[in-house]
């Protein structure tokens, strides 16, 4: 704990408490407002007496754990930019006996801890902004903004003597959630290195009642991009497109198909097809086609009614209005919805129980309509259009997380002064899109 002596206001005779240790030089009174000088016989500097107060959460006193070091907020300084649009903010100054001094700043509801750092390039101010990034500590630091604030009020102790008005030149490098801030008044140049916190941490370290803390909505470059539950989503859905991957694969080495069966059927009478089934694995596919005959504006596979039997007993029946399997007595097993009444094409996938000799009928619906269909019958057939689905659906899970950091990173760039910084697709999501699309390809080229 920081030894804490008292004084008189030499205006107001107000009592002011000093806990700032040895390299204060000024408190401002927080009655009167006067600035007043600890090195010279406590001499009235000047006053804020005209300015307001920010409304902050923390107050001069508070005590609360940084990084696990135990601070007092001393002082507090009130910045403004210059230039439109304004931005507003509070720097707190922090002291620790054994840690020294440091910096908490207070914009929107974030917080940003910041403590004084040697360790900068021996670059010239005009030189800093010109560069793209910096390379600070073995880290890369991105130029993000230059601008200039002046002071609009100060409370409690600092480490230099504040007046009204006063004007200070910031730029501001990032690597969220750490930043470097290089500043220069009219004296010198000083440079601090950032660290953007967890404000609800903090509230709960500092003791800030429930009433008066502010939820940060606002956007602030130092605060990284976090989407746990997206990321985590993200994540499992690579691992699923690999198994979808695989999966198709093995299907298209092991479920491609083997044609048993190729005929053409005619409106002129019914045709007939003979196949032998050798396997049930997978699925029976009977792929229906037509050319471009029109009649009624209705596709010439309307004109046709397909049948399956197996020993005279009907297995499958499809045709423009509906379709049905059946079960071994004979029985509606399960009713199948139709084909587009203008499409040229269908696949039937049947899963069928014994093999054997089987037959199919094609039959014309009305002979005056001119039309044909060409049957082709497939066995060991795997369908995998659910499968393509599924992986679209899998994919667009793990483009949600790419989806807000590209928003974010859209937003970092506006809000930056730094022309260089642009957003491209990294090398994972290149990687999964290329993925998707072979998988998409190879479903439809079933």
């Amino acid at each position: 704990m920081s030894s804490v002596y008292s004084i008189k206001c030499p205006k107001c005779a107000a009592p002011l408490r000093l806990m700032g240790g040895g390299r204060v030089e000024t408190i401002t009174c927080a009655y009167c407002k006067s600035v007043i000088d600890l090195n010279d016989n406590y001499k009235i500097l000047s006053d804020f007496k005209n300015a307001s107060r920010p409304n902050v959460p923390f107050k001069i006193g508070m005590q609360g754990e940084i990084n696990r070091v135990e601070y007092t907020i001393i002082g507090l300084v009130y910045y403004e930019t210059t230039l439109y649009p304004l931005e507003l903010w509070s720097d707190f100054l922090l002291f620790s006996p054994l840690y020294g001094y440091a910096w908490l700043t207070y914009e929107n509801g974030h917080m940003v801890f910041s403590r004084r750092t040697r360790d900068f390039p021996n670059l010239l101010w005009s030189e800093i902004p010109l560069k793209s990034s910096t390379l600070i500590q073995n880290h890369l630091y991105n130029f993000y903004s230059s601008y200039d604030a002046t002071i609009q009020y100060v409370e409690g102790e600092l480490t230099w003597i504040a007046k009204k008005g006063d004007k200070t030149s910031f730029v501001d490098l990032i690597n969220p959630p750490y930043g470097i801030s290089a500043e220069r008044s009219k004296k010198e140049i000083e440079y601090y290195k950032s660290e953007y916190l967890n404000a609800k941490e903090l509230y709960q370290a500092f003791n800030v009642p429930k009433e008066q803390q502010k939820e940060s909505k606002s956007f602030n470059p130092l605060k990284p991009f976090s989407k746990p539950l997206l990321h985590s989503l993200s994540k499992i859905s690579m691992f699923v497109l690999l198994i979808i991957g695989f999966v198709l694969l093995g299907l298209h080495l092991d479920g491609e198909g083997k044609e048993i069966l190729k005929m053409d059927a005619s409106n002129q009478s019914v045709s007939k097809g003979d196949f032998t089934l050798n396997s049930t694995k997978y699925l029976l596919a009977i792929e229906l086609s037509t050319g471009t005959y029109k009649s009624n504006n209705h596709s010439t596979l309307n004109n046709f009614n397909i049948k399956l039997q197996q020993n005279s007993k009907n297995i499958f029946t499809l045709n423009s209005q509906n379709g049905y399997i059946f079960n071994e007595e004979g029985v509606i097993d399960k009713r199948l919805s139709s084909w587009e009444s203008r499409a040229k094409k269908v696949i039937a996938y049947i899963k069928l129980k014994q093999t054997g000799n089987y037959q199919l009928y094609i039959t014309p619906v009305n002979k005056k309509v001119a039309s044909n269909v060409t049957v082709n019958v497939k066995e060991q057939s795997a369908r995998s259009y659910y499968i393509i689905y599924f992986a679209i659906l899998t994919f667009i899970a793990f483009l949600l997380y790419y989806f807000y950091y590209m928003r974010y990173k859209s937003q970092l760039n506006q809000e930056s002064d730094n022309p260089n910084h642009s957003f491209s697709l990294n090398g994972e999501v290149i990687f999964w899109i290329f993925v998707v699309i072979v998988i998409i390809i190879s479903g439809l080229g079933e």
